[in-house]
């Protein structure tokens, strides 16, 4: 799986500003909050940085076969 970091941050920078439109020098941008929350969510499930944080390390193994 891809690394969407880059995207992530993009998006996530999108929504904390929480604007839905901008113009400047003449050129205008709308932007779909839902969408982006969408694709926001869709990418940090699909996300190889996520996966590796959310998997905890082993602290310990105990034998329960009773064979030492």
């Amino acid at each position: 799986m891809p690394d969407y970091s880059a995207e992530i941050a993009e998006l996530e920078e999108l929504l904390n500003a929480a604007t839905t439109s901008t113009n400047f020098d003449g050129t205008a941008v709308s932007y779909d909050l839902e969408a982006a929350r969408k694709r926001l969510a869709y990418l940090k499930a699909h996300d190889d940085q996520a996966l590796v944080r959310d998997v905890r390390p082993t602290i310990s193994k105990a034998n329960l076969g009773g064979a030492w």
